[in-house]
Order: structure tokens, then sequence, then C-alpha cells
């Protein structure tokens, strides 16, 4: 399924996190409900010890269905699917310019981790373009900043998390700072304005 922005036509939901950032993605992701009708992949710099049992966690707390990304799946929408401890969640071609697939990246960190949010979206852009929709919250350090202004080089949408509601006011300040943030909001309106605003 694809929804009307606006300015573009959204095909999937790219949500980036680090420092405070389960309990942030937890609070989207109920916000939004299980009937989101886009594919919603998930970067969320995480311990490896807890990071196995995260999507348990978020679908047991939000109603959503979650799952740990893998290799070559197609994306269906009102699914989560979180990039697993030490890998890259990436976004790669199919035979379809309007249809994509997950995958996995055993490649260097970046910024110092991984998965890397700045991975997830700037394959995202690379391969969809106008069709992505970013949400980066929470977060130490600069973690993608330079992925959300690649989306919207690409003419996709960026909505950042203003310093009121941020545990760490890092990597969303970094793509502000970038001119990277289409839209920056407290983490409580972000929902209402993805179902509200977006998908009306």
């Amino acid at each position: 399924m694809t929804l009307n922005t606006g300015n573009h036509t959204a095909r999937i939901l790219l949500v980036g996190a680090s420092t405070g950032g389960p309990e942030a993605v937890r609070a989207l992701l109920a916000g939004i409900g299980p009937n989101f009708p886009l594919p919603v992949l998930v970067t969320q710099h995480i311990d490896a010890a807890f990071g196995a049992s995260f999507p348990q966690w978020l679908a047991e707390t939000t109603g959503v269905r979650v799952e740990l990304a893998r290799e070559n799946v197609i994306p269906q929408p009102g699914c989560v699917y979180v990039a697993p401890p030490k890998r890259h969640l990436i976004v790669k071609k199919t035979w379809s310019a309007s249809v994509c697939m997950l995958g996995l990246d055993d490649g260097p960190l970046v910024h110092f981790v991984r998965p890397s949010v700045d991975m997830l979206f700037m394959s995202a852009a690379r391969v969809l373009g106008d069709g992505c929709l970013a949400v980066l919250l929470t977060g130490m350090g600069k973690d993608g900043a330079a992925g959300c202004r690649e989306i919207c080089r690409k003419g996709g949408t960026t909505i950042v998390e203003s310093a009121e509601t941020c545990a760490i006011f890092g990597m969303p300040r970094a793509a502000i700072e970038y001119g990277a943030a289409s839209v920056v909001l407290p983490l409580y309106n972000i929902p209402v304005y993805l179902r509200h605003k977006v998908l009306a």
C-alpha cells in the first residue's frame, strides 16, 4: 500500500533511536497502533543481551506485530521489523520499483555502532526515494542525521523528536543542524502527526 502524504507517496516508515530509545519506540508504535498501513523498519542502538528480546517486548507492550528483521524478507504493511543485534538493517531493490526487501549487513561500524540508523535511512533513500517517511528519536551522537538529509534530498519526509521529550537530544539535534528535519515534534505528537496529517 502507498499513502499520499501531500508532497510524495509514502511506501515505508523508518524509525531510528539510541539512548532512551526503547521506551520512545514503544510509545511511537503504541501510538500508531496495529493497523498502520505501511511496513515499519526500526534501528535501535541496543545491547546485544537485550536486542534479541526487544521485538517480543515491543509486541507485548504495544499490540503491534513485531519481528526481528531477516534477510530477503519483503516487508509487509502493518508489521514492524527490528534490526538484529550487531547487524545493519538495510533496504534492497527487488524486481519492482515499488517493492523493496530487507537486507542484513555485517560491515564496519558506522558512528561506532552496528546497527546504524544512517545505514537504514540511506539505503532506503537510494531504493525508495520520495517513498521514505522517517522518524528520528532520542539518542547520543549524530547517527541518522546524514540519513535524514539524504531522505530529504530525495523528496521524502523526516520527523525529528524535539528536545522537549528527548532523553538525549543528540541525534535529533544533529539532524536539525544538518537542515534535515522536515518536521520537529515532541514524541507524544509524532503518532498524531502520522495518523491525522500523513495518513488522512
